[in-house]
């Protein structure tokens, strides 16, 4: 019973003083920038220490802060349909 009292109150005090955090990426590089227009986004990074691309025939690994990002969006036009 003491044994199953004690797991209990560890447990309430440990959620209760869980916390979660939400951190934003940062770079420390010696220069760098961000351009966005209406359909452009360009950002991009010197100066980072130990960056390289590994690649083999079905992966490929990136290091660094700038990572690639795959968007795939698509235009219906309606009138093709008629």
């Amino acid at each position: 019973m003491k044994k199953s009292i004690c797991t209990i109150v560890i447990l309430i005090t440990g959620i209760a003083y869980t916390y979660s955090q939400s951190l934003t990426p940062t770079v420390i590089a010696s220069a760098g920038s961000y351009y966005e227009s209406d359909n452009l986004r360009l950002s991009y990074t010197l100066g980072e220490i130990a960056v390289s691309t590994l690649s083999t025939s079905n992966l490929i690994l990136t290091q660094g802060f700038q990572q690639p990002t795959l968007i795939i969006s698509s235009v219906n036009d309606p009138d093709k349909f008629d």
